[in-house]
């Protein structure tokens, strides 16, 4: 029998990023300063000082002016410089993209169990944005009513009643559309069926679902509604009219619910386009983010998606999974500019219209919709019920998660370097809910071992 030998992989040399020549560098640090005039000029409201704070963090990030480190090689002295970054959870691409990473290293690696897992997107209609733009407080309250109603379901398909099921599941809460626009919308998976609990409460049998049908969507969209419009009737933020219309009065017009607002119905908020919709090369759909075919239910705006799904022994699809949910809001590589000076953004997807790009000019770029400022924050997650880090049981449902060939892809990668005599650094141990630290995980993404670094250009003496 002949074993199969592993692809000899390069091991990867360390290159700094330079933001400062990056195309969205150019723009907030061309337009930063005239923005904030702009926008407290059209408002009569200055930026909040968190929105202020993102941007100039920004501005800071890699930049080697405002810090870094000197790394130095243990034998032949050759050195490298390390630019600090600025860590934020708003726009910026490389740090969204080392969250991204982490995120679902993590998640793949220490929380999702070896259990088929499906995906489930919830979208909003417009006036649902508006309320979770502006009052995100009330996110964590939709989001409990989905998952409650979600686990329902799973828990109707094994016939187990609440007391003696248990379901799990890991959600993303985006706050941007691939579009650039607000559009706060959840990203549940769900392990894909439920564990039946025995008299100690304890997980014992686990009950695998059947593939869902659209039929099986519509209602338990229609029960999500429901129970999303009764709270919001309750908090008094939305109220019927004469027509038994519901209608959602604005807080305060300060001006980032101005920003938001306008960024969700894809206009202008600010500048000599103030009011008109961005550009596009065909008419822009009604909602971002909504699936027209496959296994979709829409209902009153609301649009519930569960096509995407992973079965138990494939890790690698689901790892892909997490990081698309965890991805940042702005990705600099389908950000361009034409002859003309105008800004131009590429889908990852042209829409089922044939949009393929938006077009914004260069001094409006602040006031286009979802600008970087009108989102916040990078997806954030939440991890409920079985798989909580505060449930009892948790060590017998998230057991053996890391995949099998891990460990030779670790020792594969170490034996490519030079074995060195200087006494191998301590393992660092990663905490307690098993987020793997930096040298752990950097070798699945860089093929970088877990030792000391090497110069390129190393030598011994």
């Amino acid at each position: 029998m002949v074993e199969s030998t592993p692809p000899k992989l390069k091991p990867s040399t360390y290159a700094r990023h330079k933001p400062e020549e990056t195309l969205l560098y150019q723009i907030v640090q061309g337009n930063w300063l005239s923005f904030q005039t702009q926008v407290l000029r059209d408002t009569g409201y200055p930026l909040p000082s968190f929105v202020i704070k993102e941007f100039e963090e920004y501005l800071r990030c890699g930049i080697l002016a405002h810090g870094f480190l000197r790394l130095k090689c243990e034998d032949c002295d050759h050195e490298h410089l390390v630019a600090f970054s600025c860590k934020r959870r708003g726009f910026c691409p490389s740090c969204g993209g080392r969250r991204m990473a982490e995120t679902a290293a993590h998640l793949v690696d220490s929380v999702l169990p070896m259990k088929p897992t499906r995906q489930w997107v919830l979208s909003f209609p417009i006036p649902i944005r508006l309320c979770l733009s502006a009052r995100p407080e009330l996110m964590t309250r939709l989001l409990n009513i989905t998952q409650s109603t979600i686990s329902c379901y799973y828990r109707a398909q094994a016939s187990l009643s609440k007391s003696k099921a248990m379901t799990g599941s890991v959600t993303l809460i985006q706050r941007f559309g691939g579009s650039l626009a607000v559009n706060p919308h959840f990203h549940s998976l769900f392990i894909d069926g439920t564990y039946e609990l025995n008299d100690q409460k304890e997980p014992s049998d686990f009950h695998s679902c059947p593939t869902p049908k659209v039929r099986d969507l519509e209602p338990v969209l229609a029960k999500i509604i429901k129970r999303i419009i009764k709270h919001l009737q309750k908090a008094k933020i939305i109220v019927k009219d004469e027509n038994s219309h519901f209608q959602y009065q604005m807080p305060d017009q300060e001006s980032f619910s101005i920003l938001q607002a306008s960024s969700i119905t894809y206009r202008f908020a600010t500048g000599p386009s103030k009011g008109k919709k961005a550009l596009v090369l065909k008419a822009l759909p009604d909602g971002d983010h909504n699936s027209t075919s496959g296994l979709v239910a829409k209902n009153s705006g609301f649009s519930l998606h569960a096509g995407v799904a992973t079965k138990a022994q494939e890790r690698e699809k689901l790892e892909k999974i997490c990081r698309y949910i965890a991805r940042p809001a702005l990705s600099e590589e389908r950000l361009s500019t034409n002859v003309r000076g105008e800004i131009i953004y590429r889908l990852k997807k042209p829409w089922s219209d044939g949009t393929p790009c938006r077009q914004i000019h260069s001094h409006g770029v602040y006031g286009a919709p979802r600008c970087p400022h009108s989102t916040t924050q990078n997806p954030s997650d939440k991890i409920s019920r079985s798989l909580s880090p505060h449930y009892k049981f948790r060590k017998q449902i998230v057991k053996q998660v890391v995949p099998a060939d891990s460990k030779a892809k670790k020792q594969t990668h170490s034996s490519q370097w030079p074995a060195t005599t200087k006494k191998p650094r301590k393992e660092v141990k990663p905490n307690p809910m098993g987020q793997p630290p930096e040298a752990g995980f950097r070798y699945r993404y860089h093929y970088l071992p877990k030792m000391p670094w090497k110069s390129p250009n190393h030598q011994r003496h």
